[in-house]
């Protein structure tokens, strides 16, 4: 666990009166929010050992740098750090510049577990306050996608804790027995998978809306809603207005 339990904001899945009556999707990764943190200048430790695959700027999540992670079952996770401080610009950077100006690590580089990613910040349009808002997928670009997209981090560092991965296994050459045949094991009907809740497609206009407030809620960005609705100007829309957030 990068920070004590008792640090955490914002659980992933939940969904809070404010979510739900905005038609909004259960919250999509784990906040942390340390004593001190504000200050910006809290480290944040790699949750396990593997390499950098993105440092990227997202206009919602802000500074993001992702890295590999493999669990006990030698399943590859990719683990977003979300919000991060910009080295250049502080904990309220825009964005605009290449990732190597924001943190020190870059793609391809390794880490273990304790090994610093970067600083708490508070980047990104999504983030009221300097926290850590982590994620886990089993795609990289899951790392932004919506909740169902993704799983439970602290539910995934717990399963793992302690528990080094299984050892690949090699083909062994065996001499040849005799066996006596047995009849196959019954197999139980498999579960249903889950079914990912729809993502809602339209979102009605309430009093105190603006563009970039329902881009923030609804995980995507103005530029896009603009396009989407054939916006002229992205500050004037109207209370009762449809606005169409997807395809």
């Amino acid at each position: 666990m990068p920070f004590p339990e008792k640090a955490i904001t914002g659980e992933y899945g939940t969904m809070s009166e404010f979510r739900r009556k905005r038609g909004m999707q259960p919250h999509s990764g784990t906040d942390w929010s340390p004593a001190g943190s504000n200050k910006g200048k809290t480290p944040i430790p790699a949750v396990a050992r593997g390499t950098i695959k993105l440092v990227q700027f997202s206009r919602i999540l802000g500074w993001v740098v992702v890295q590999t992670a493999m669990d006990k079952d030698r399943k590859v996770w990719y683990i977003g750090y979300c919000h991060v401080k910009c080295d250049t610009h502080g904990v309220n950077c825009k964005g605009g510049h290449d990732g190597s100006q924001a943190v020190k690590l870059k793609v391809g580089d390794k880490v273990n577990a304790g090994d610093t990613i970067a600083i708490m910040g508070n980047t990104g349009v999504a983030s009221s306050g300097v926290h850590l808002h982590a994620t886990a997928s089993l795609r990289l670009k899951g790392v932004f996608g919506v909740t169902a997209d993704k799983a439970d981090l602290k539910k995934l560092i717990k399963a793992n804790q302690g528990v080094a991965p299984k050892p690949a296994t090699k083909p062994t050459s065996v001499a040849p027995r005799v066996t006596v045949a047995t009849p196959p094991p019954v197999k139980e009907a498999p579960k249903p998978a889950p079914v990912a809740p729809p993502r809602k497609v339209f979102y009605k206009v309430q009093s105190g809306d603006t563009l970039w407030k329902i881009a923030r809620d609804n995980d995507t960005t103005v530029d896009s809603l603009v396009q989407l609705n054939g916006l002229k100007d992205a500050n004037n829309i109207n209370v009762g207005q449809m606005i169409r957030l997807v395809k």
